[in-house]
């Protein structure tokens, strides 16, 4: 109900798609894995609600039997953007012109993948992550980060964590937690050990 398909826009294979999303010309669902070891399995790409996909992007379905690509509500896809075999796209993930996730990379909610970055196959990015253009990474990206380079951290995403209405204690919290982590000169197992801040949920998943 609602959905809109401009003109071009291929679905082919076993497409699933939401209420209220848009699809601009050439846009392309469902098409086969770019995968040699794809054999012509029954796999699928399903698509959530109010998703903007726009011209030329294109969304691959699973390439093993019964898998499947999988993206959430209320995403914005620009221009060129590509979303790989067995992918995992949350709720509210922005991906800039020619943004490119390959095979099994999960996207977390509220991620913003800047124009022209790559995203190495089964790799995470987390939550409210910002990821500067044209960077490449080939290692999970912890969630409420800015990253750049090439798998280079830079910090917290302050200002996205205030937009998704993160509190002032909850960012300082954060703040330490990323101190600890990265900052401290230990390994992530020692730092995570000897953590003595409050752990809340959002330290948690960090």
């Amino acid at each position: 109900h609602g959905t809109q398909l401009d003109n071009s826009v291929t679905l082919t294979g076993h497409v699933t798609l939401g209420e209220n999303n848009h699809l601009f010309p050439g846009v392309v669902i469902g098409a086969e894995p770019q995968d040699l070891s794809y054999r012509g399995s029954n796999t699928q790409v399903i698509v959530g609600d109010h998703n903007i996909i726009r011209e030329m992007v294109t969304m691959h379905r699973g390439n093993k039997p019964g898998s499947e690509t999988i993206v959430g509500d209320h995403n914005f896809f620009m221009a060129a953007s590509h979303v790989a075999h067995n992918c995992r796209v949350g709720n509210r993930v922005v991906m800039v012109n020619c943004a490119l996730a390959a095979g099994h990379v999960e996207i977390g909610d509220g991620a913003v993948i800047s124009g022209a970055v790559v995203l190495h196959q089964f790799i995470r990015v987390g939550r409210l992550v910002m990821l500067r253009g044209q960077s490449r990474y080939s290692q999970d990206i912890p969630p409420f980060c800015m990253a750049d380079g090439i798998n280079n951290v830079l910090g917290l995403n302050v200002v996205g964590l205030r937009r998704a209405g993160l509190g002032p204690d909850a960012r300082k919290q954060l703040k330490r937690a990323y101190h600890a982590l990265f900052l401290s000169g230990k390994s992530p197992s020692e730092a995570i050990k000897s953590y003595s801040g409050e752990r809340t949920k959002e330290v948690k998943e960090l």
